[in-house]
């Protein structure tokens, strides 16, 4: 549970892992903001050394900024492109509504819990508990975006700067200007147009719950809604939570392009995770941010576990494996899977598909990017190997080895799945029919050298 959020998860797609054809490429986590102590200070200087107070979302620009919603310190924290960290908006350790319509490093935040930024580098942030969402214009003035600081649900077909919000918890925007806001105690999804009219285009404020799927999605029951994301197609993602005295339940739902709804994940009847099952048969005990990047890959967080949902509605753990709730940290300069998390809030990624994470209680922000390797690890020797073809339907060549060895095959839990003994040069292996597709991490040991490799399987 983390100081302000009701519910944890978050998403990650298979694919930013997953092995291209031409060979795959290890993944590596590594801390790039924030020295694991929480506080205030470092501007100016390397964005590594600075401490920095429970980040709850992260942003990217057209640019390469990276900007940061620190809950703790009630401001808008940015790193510069070559690593350098500073102060674009909010005072330190300062509460209130105040500022608008001047320098948005002199205004006053309170409770923000989620920055956006658009193409040409506005930001906007969900000014949570002031019902408000704030905009800082690429010239550094502040005004307000939506809301009017009065929590209530009213305005829809007006200005947004005219309309009623109650706890804006996420904001964000896409290609085209419009600004969406997960407004999260009215149980509805807004969007704001490029011409600052407001509407709903999911959920009905005079009404909770979880139903309408495969209808209009302002017609559909939602419960409250914490977490967004937008896709290059027009699709809404939305991560919510229906909860009464007697009912908790967490959903992803999908509102298209045609304003349809679909829950994508989630479920009433508790079950249990299993490798490789549909999302549409999950139970999901704990939610956090949802992402999707630019090449369509899907991410999500459930508790510290970090996920991804393929295109045949398959989930599989990409990250955090070893997490076992709370707060922990470790894994750095290794492979994601094996990385802890210390209940992460918010994720973007970048054009190169390199991921960025608030890992809010250990404040810092991580990212999993690609290790610099020609799509394997080697360790204590120099022999090369070629796996194809990758994505397998589950026989596969491996070609290249100096000598013979041992092959081991794990899924993305660590559990072995298959072994054999390889032959010099090439072998053929074929892993178990029952094999659910997915994910899985090749090892090829031939004396002291160790050889991994990430292979899809696809059948």
């Amino acid at each position: 549970m983390t100081r302000y959020l009701p519910f944890r998860a978050a998403l990650l797609s298979l694919a930013l892992f997953a092995a291209a054809s031409a060979g795959a490429q290890q993944r590596i986590v590594t801390t790039v903001v924030g020295s694991g102590v929480d506080g205030y200070m470092g501007d100016g200087g390397p964005a590594i050394a600075a401490r920095i107070s429970f980040p709850v979302a992260v942003a990217r620009d057209g640019a390469g900024n990276l900007y940061i919603c620190e809950y703790g310190n009630s401001v808008i924290r940015k790193v510069s492109a070559s690593g350098i960290i500073s102060t674009v908006a909010g005072t330190a350790d300062s509460t209130g509504y105040s500022g608008d319509d001047g320098p948005a490093t002199s205004a006053v935040f309170n409770g923000p819990s989620c920055v956006a930024a658009d193409k040409v580098g506005n930001l906007y942030i969900a000014d949570r508990f002031n019902n408000v969402i704030r905009k800082v214009s690429t010239t550094g003035n502040i005004t307000t975006f939506a809301g009017t600081g009065v929590a209530g649900y009213g305005g829809d077909g007006g200005p947004a700067t005219a309309a009623m919000l109650n706890n804006p918890f996420s904001v964000a925007v896409d290609d085209f200007d419009n600004v969406y806001i997960a407004d999260c105690y009215n149980a509805v999804v807004r969007r704001v147009s490029a011409g600052g009219i407001i509407n709903t285009i999911a959920g009905r404020a005079d009404s909770i719950g979880h139903s309408g799927d495969g209808g209009l999605a302002t017609a559909a029951k939602m419960g409250a809604v914490y977490f967004l994301a937008l896709d290059r197609h027009g699709n809404v993602y939305a991560g919510e939570q229906y909860y009464t005295p007697s009912i908790n339940r967490l959903y992803i739902r999908k509102i298209d392009g045609a304003g349809m709804i679909h829950t994508v994940a989630g479920i009433d009847t508790f079950g249990t995770w299993t490798e490789g099952m549909q999302a549409s048969d999950l139970y999901l005990s704990s939610l956090g941010p949802i992402h999707v990047d630019d090449s369509d890959h899907f991410y999500f967080f459930s508790g510290n576990r970090l996920a991804t949902i393929l295109a045949d509605g398959s989930v599989h753990t990409l990250g955090g494996a070893s997490s076992t709730g709370g707060f922990s940290f470790g894994g750095d300069g290794g492979d994601p899977l094996y990385a802890l998390f210390a209940e992460p809030n918010g994720m973007t990624s970048d054009e190169d598909g390199n991921l960025y994470i608030a890992d809010s209680y250990n404040n810092r922000i991580r990212k999993i990017g690609r290790k610099p390797t020609a799509g394997m690890e080697e360790v204590n020797g120099s022999d090369a190997m070629t796996v194809y073809p990758d994505p397998s339907n589950g026989t596969f060549r491996i070609a290249g080895l100096a000598v013979a060895g041992t092959v081991t095959v794990t899924d993305m839990a660590g559990r072995m799945v298959h072994r054999q003994e390889v032959g010099p040069q090439r072998a053929d292996v074929t892993l178990p029919a029952t094999l659910p597709q997915g994910v899985y991490l090749l090892q090829v040991t031939t004396g002291s050298t160790n050889l991994i490799q990430k292979l899809t399987l696809q059948r």
